[in-house]
């Protein structure tokens, strides 16, 4: 049978399991509030029982922790990591077209339509007043406000590209970054996981942050291989293989958004070109969103000069002695476009009669009426017509980012509930944790005192009585 001492071996192996549990209570209760922190429990089980010879049944030998396991669930990470992807590529949608918003700045007393509509009054005037210089010299500052808020708008637009361009470049760096340093992570996991034993559970918690934060960028998929490395593909592309990382670099060479991933492109599956997450929606409001913001300025803006500048080249100016054919407008869209050298420096020369009698107004009438006619989207629209269904779309689509950015910020918070469920640290949960593994420590230590009495009697007493 065992030894005399069997039983305080037992005792002791009881104590340093507890005392190993209670360790792991206190850093999770440590760690409550720190950010990806994932709630590990010590695991025990009983240790090898010994058999004895010419006796029945086995003694058991006591206890072992023999895992600290971590309490996390991959399906709810995968799940959280791809909502992760949605919500950023729809946030970066709303805050881009909440922006273009306030650039178009409608409905408003300072939006374009109300500036569009101030120049049409300033005509409407000259022909009620064909001689008058005031109001000659105030349709040209009409026009000239005209052209400067088209063009302001435009460029607005247009740095907000350039501007885009500048984060996603940003965001690769820091894809890059991330991706190095879950490299780096991978690395150190391996090397701790080859040791019997141990588990580098706080390091997989820096690394799953890491992860969770590329995700945010871009939409990725991650896989853990059986020497807890993680790796990761954009699209058909390997970012992270183990402990190396591929560099990434993002392109727009032909005038296409290209992002590179050690030298080869990545496609997304299904949907060529949509990266997901922050950098895929500000992308798709660069390259796709914008330019037809752009594009139904640069209409507006063109038709505005071309059917003015038709009728106006009709016309007599203030004073003509002959005919001579000018242009209110110059430029031939939302960029260019301006008031023509002839007008803004003489307003007299605004052709608003069209004989070049005294009194007449005809031409700065018909020029003021242009906002009547059905001059766009295939002579079916007015330009505030035109206008107001640019922005229009432009606030449903702010509407259905709002939407999907709600509906996202919904599912996250409901995955993140479950996540927390299985991962987080419950203070409540872990003290009643502590007073069972401390009651447990007192009762091994208790068994060891109990042997060691029993020890004590036998070695002080044994063979004394009688002497």
């Amino acid at each position: 049978m065992p030894g005399s001492f069997f039983g305080i071996e037992i005792g002791l192996r009881g104590l340093r399991a507890h005392q190993q549990a209670l360790d792991v209570v206190a850093h999770n209760v440590a760690n409550a509030s720190a950010p990806g922190y994932t709630r590990q429990e010590a695991r025990m089980q009983a240790t090898q029982s010994q058999s004895v010879p010419g006796q029945a049944g086995q003694f058991g030998s006591g206890v072992t922790v023999y895992e600290i396991q971590r309490m996390r669930d991959v399906f709810l990470d995968d799940q959280m990591r791809s909502e992760q992807a949605s919500y950023g590529k729809f946030n970066a949608l709303k805050k881009g077209l909440d922006e273009i918003q306030t650039f178009f700045n409608e409905p408003s007393d300072l939006g374009l339509g109300s500036v569009m509509d101030k120049f049409w009054a300033s005509l409407q005037d000259v022909a009620n007043n064909p001689e008058s210089d005031g109001f000659r010299r105030t349709a040209v500052q009409a026009g000239e406000a005209l052209a400067e808020a088209f063009r302001h708008t435009r460029k607005q637009l247009a740095d907000l590209q350039l501007s885009i361009t500048t984060t996603v470049r940003e965001q690769v760096s820091e894809m890059n970054l991330l991706a190095q340093q879950i490299a780096k992570a991978n690395s150190q996991i391996s090397e701790i996981g080859t040791i019997p034993g141990e588990q580098p559970n706080d390091l997989k918690d820096k690394r799953d942050l890491l992860i969770d934060r590329l995700a945010g960028l871009v939409k990725i998929n991650a896989t853990a291989d059986t020497t807890s490395s993680v790796s990761i593909t954009i699209g058909n592309v390997m970012l992270v293989a183990g402990a190396s990382a591929k560099e990434a670099v993002f392109s727009d060479a032909g005038g296409e958004p290209h992002l590179l991933v050690g030298g080869a492109e990545v496609i997304t599956p299904g949907s060529p070109g949509d990266l997901g997450g922050e950098s895929g929606g500000l992308l798709n409001l660069r390259d796709s969103i914008l330019p037809a913001y752009c594009g139904d300025l640069d209409t507006l803006a063109e038709k505005i000069v071309s059917e003015t500048n038709a009728l106006h080249r009709a016309g007599w100016g203030l004073g003509d002695a002959v005919h001579v054919e000018r242009d209110f407008f110059s430029g031939t869209d939302a960029r260019t476009i301006s008031v023509s050298a002839a007008l803004s420096s003489d307003p007299s020369k605004l052709a608003a009669s069209r004989n070049g009698l005294q009194g007449d107004g005809s031409v700065a009438l018909q020029m003021a009426r242009v906002k009547e006619n059905l001059v766009m989207r295939g002579a079916t629209a007015t330009f505030s017509d035109f206008l107001r269904g640019v922005v229009g779309r432009l606030g449903v689509q702010a509407q259905e980012a709002q939407r999907f950015v709600e509906n996202e910020t919904l599912l996250i918070k409901q995955i993140e509930n479950h996540r927390q469920d299985v991962q987080g640290v419950s203070i409540d949960e872990e003290m009643s944790n502590m007073v069972r593994f401390q009651h447990a420590y007192t009762a091994c230590a208790r068994i060891i005192t109990a042997f060691d009495e029993a020890l004590s009697t036998l070695i002080e007493r044994t063979g004394v009585v009688g002497r």
